[in-house]
């Protein structure tokens, strides 16, 4: 439990939303090789600029994904990419382009094959990673994990921190019906949303309880 009310983290999230008001959001997550390499958002609504993650009039969006990496570039090329700017922009053009790796990924990861991540119509930043390191995006930022070599193995912990407010509250909305899916189609991937009392206070203890 002390990942999520560490100071180092609680204090980049207040900084990038220029509030000191933040809550633990339960959209957790624990990666081990994966291979997916998909361009993605991971926001409650995906389709710019359709839905009410891009209107900010009301509510400042504030959703951020932490992403923990517990690997190294060196050992396992463990890396993330962003597309600059998604968050706010998306072209037609990038959409098709995106559209069209992403077939042409899904397609080659069926064969093992990782091909290299790209893109002509807008900036791509590559992260490279070192054990214990921690990045903080906005939900709505289009990214995919990078290649790797499996020589050591890439694991990855995945949390959220938001804004009191209906943009955080809609984000746990969309988990829950998440969860209501999986249910439907007998899935086994689920979101922990009901915490026990021990949790529950010590999110309470550390002024992150939302729910």
């Amino acid at each position: 439990w002390s990942l999520f009310n560490n100071e180092k983290i609680l204090n980049a999230a207040k900084k990038l939303l220029n509030n000191n008001s933040i809550y633990f959001i339960p959209h957790t997550d624990v990666q081990i090789n994966a291979k997916g390499g998909i361009f993605h958002r991971d926001s409650a609504e995906r389709n710019f600029p359709y839905g009410n993650v891009w209107k900010e009039k009301e509510d400042k969006y504030g959703v951020l994904r932490i992403a923990v990496y517990l690997s190294s570039y060196k050992k396992s090329n463990s890396s993330l990419f962003f597309l600059e700017n998604s968050n706010y922009f998306e072209s037609k053009l990038k959409k098709l382009e995106i559209k069209i790796y992403n077939k042409l990924r899904v397609f080659f990861n069926k064969y093992n094959i990782q091909i290299p991540h790209f893109n002509f119509f807008s900036k791509l930043i590559k992260i490279k990673f070192n054990p214990g390191d921690v990045v903080l995006f906005d939900q709505r930022l289009i990214h995919a994990g990078g290649n790797i070599n499996y020589s050591e193995p890439k694991i990855s912990l995945f949390f959220g921190l938001g804004l009191k407010n209906k943009h955080t509250i809609n984000h746990i909305e969309w988990l829950k019906n998440a969860n209501k899916k999986q249910k439907e189609n007998q899935g086994s991937e689920y979101y922990i949303l009901d915490f026990n009392k021990e949790f529950q206070n010590f999110l309470k203890d550390n002024k992150l309880f939302i729910l």
